[in-house]
């Protein structure tokens, strides 16, 4: 059976609908913090010369594929604990606090790149990063 929608019950569709994305946002604010605030602070900021600004370079490096790969592959990423879902959205909500306006421009990551990366976890961190990082007119350090 199929049940008709009257226009006084759209609103309070839309309020659902809208509670359950903020749900899933506020799950991923909470996984931020418990997992990667601790190093790349609250802010995004890091900690400069150890642990890189997300607010500078994550968007951005997300745009490039070996950049985007860079990011699904470094500990804090394949190592979580978390479902790979969970990671796509810690990561996606990185994306839209951090990323300023070029995160518009950046496809959302995907449980599926997470699962893939975690195969293929990143052994030479600051190594990698300074490749990706270098000759791009990036400003974050390894």
């Amino acid at each position: 059976m199929i049940a008709r929608v009257g226009r006084s019950t759209l609103p309070l569709l839309a309020l659902v609908a809208a509670a359950a994305g903020c749900a899933d946002h506020g799950r991923a604010r909470d996984n931020y913090l418990l997992y990667c605030m601790g190093c790349h602070g609250e802010d995004g900021g890091g900690l400069e010369g150890h642990v890189p600004d997300m607010r500078k370079d994550f968007a951005r490096l997300a745009t490039l594929p070996d950049g985007r790969a860079y990011i699904l592959r470094v500990p804090g990423v394949t190592q979580s604990g978390l479902e790979a879902e969970q990671v796509a959205e810690v990561l996606n909500y990185a994306l839209r606090e951090f990323g300023g306006a070029t995160a518009r421009k950046v496809p959302p990551f995907t449980a599926a790149e997470v699962a893939e990366a975690r195969s293929k976890p990143l052994l030479e961190i600051t190594t990698t990063r300074a490749s990706v990082v270098g000759g791009r007119g990036l400003t974050g350090r390894p």
